[in-house]
């Protein structure tokens, strides 16, 4: 059988996660990548078995991809789109994962393709552990929706949206969402070491609290309320920290956070 061939244009970070987790996870896919930066491109042929074009032209003329993978800053969308236009066949998919990029923004810079699909991955993809939420247009078919959920599967879990707004939600909730771990655990990590805990240590009490209790939570079949309950005691040392986090309405606070996030990443689409 032959392979599927795959472009990623942007050979950073996150282009590069998608690459290699195709190459360790999806046998079924061939990957090369476009990358344009001298020093980006020198890095990865010498550090990466890919191959790489310093440009879109050049890697179709070596060998058409069936799926495009856009994974280059949402600044250089428009320079991207007048790159790679008119090297691009109706029967391509392209894949995006340029923040606020719209469905339509894509349909509009690339306007030869209908199977377009856009994907809000999160930073633990980078050790495929992420959440990608993405939706795509209806010019996609039933065999390319479910490569796509392949490619975009290969650095963790996958959730098929219903429209774009739910891509913007899914923005505040898991793309943003480790951020907000972070802020917790740098909470813990402060105070251990105002403790006397030193970074080692304190960074061992935060990481292994926050795992233990994940996965404590993946493998419950309780709710979240009842496993606070079960470590929280009347009266105790749990309780007295609950309080306090809820007489200044952190739970609230937030949520009124995602809020926030969700209504920028509207705007960023708009």
């Amino acid at each position: 059988m032959s392979k599927i061939h795959i472009n990623v244009i942007g050979g950073g970070n996150m282009g590069l996660t998608y690459a290699l987790a195709l190459q360790e996870n999806s046998a079924e896919f061939e990957v090369s990548i476009t990358e344009k930066n001298p020093d980006t491109k020198a890095r990865l042929e010498s550090e990466t078995s890919f191959k790489i074009y310093e440009e879109f032209e050049k890697a179709s003329a070596a060998q058409k991809p069936d799926y495009i993978l856009l994974a280059v800053k949402p600044q250089v969308a428009i320079d991207v789109f007048k790159q790679i236009s008119s090297y691009l066949q109706p029967d391509q998919v392209v894949v995006s994962i340029m923040a606020g990029i719209t469905l339509d923004q894509l349909s509009k810079g690339l306007p030869q393709i209908t199977k377009l699909a856009r994907a809000m991955p999160n930073l633990p993809s980078q050790i495929q552990k992420g959440v990608t939420g993405f939706v795509a247009s209806k010019g996609l078919d039933s065999s390319e929706r479910e490569k796509v959920i392949t490619i975009l599967s290969s650095t963790g879990i996958v959730i098929a949206l219903d429209n774009e707004d739910q891509i913007d939600k899914i923005t505040a909730l898991s793309g943003s969402g480790p951020a907000y771990v972070f802020y917790f655990m740098e909470a813990l990590s402060k105070k251990a070491e105002s403790w006397g805990f030193n970074k080692d240590q304190a960074k061992e009490i935060a990481v292994n609290t926050f795992l233990g209790s994940v996965l404590q939570y993946s493998k419950s079949s309780l709710d979240l309320k009842t496993l606070i309950d079960q470590v929280s005691s009347k009266g105790g040392t749990t309780e007295a920290a609950l309080r306090r986090f809820s007489s200044h309405n952190i739970s609230h606070n937030i949520e009124e956070g995602i809020d926030k996030a969700y209504l920028r990443a509207k705007e960023l689409g708009n």
